[in-house]
């Protein structure tokens, strides 16, 4: 019997489910918003027409967010994840972990940012559905994208302190052993 596997990861760090997941949320939210403005100026353009420039504004708003979500995060969240999955070659432990903590921290920041903009905008949507009650798609969509955000940005911490255990542990042990020692 013959066994086939595929893999999915275009480079190493990159085949989560988490990110898969992430971007799957940003898309349904950015989608969901553009076709919620469409479909409700379809029904009846004159309806409402004082409150559509906010409609218009909410729908390039997330649909803005949401594309930053993907393309710029996801780099950055992509990188990190690279280099926490990699193994540190003898003598640049220090540069990895920096090079690890700092893009911890840009991600974390950059997600806590864009996740708290989901938020804002899934809420502003939910504000838009006493009008038009096709707005509760990116209301729904929104919050589902800002929960995977979260859950990212803990998996994210929990990676980077596990890695930061294990770069305390291996610079203890070469401080202990000391310049020149051999020890067997």
């Amino acid at each position: 019997m013959r066994t086939v596997t595929v893999d999915f990861e275009p480079f190493q760090g990159t085949g989560s489910p988490t990110l898969y997941a992430r971007v799957g949320a940003n898309i349904l939210f950015a989608g969901a918003a553009v076709v919620s403005f469409f479909t409700s100026t379809l029904g009846d353009p004159f309806a409402h027409f004082d409150s559509q420039p906010r409609w218009i504004f909410m729908t390039f708003s997330s649909f803005a967010v949401a594309a930053f979500n993907i393309t710029a995060a996801t780099a950055v969240w992509a990188r990190f994840r690279k280099i926490a999955d990699s193994d540190a070659e003898p003598g640049h432990e220090y540069s990895r972990y920096s090079q690890l903590k700092t893009l911890f921290v840009l991600s974390t920041i950059l997600g806590a940012v864009l996740a708290g903009a989901t938020a804002f905008l899934a809420s502003l949507w939910k504000t838009a559905t006493d009008e038009n009650s096709g707005f509760i798609a990116p209301c729904l969509c929104g919050i589902f994208a800002f929960i995977i955000d979260i859950v990212a940005m803990v998996g994210d911490s929990l990676l980077f302190l596990q890695e930061r255990k294990a770069f305390i542990q291996a610079t203890s042990s070469e401080a202990e052993l000391g310049e020149g020692e051999i020890i067997i």
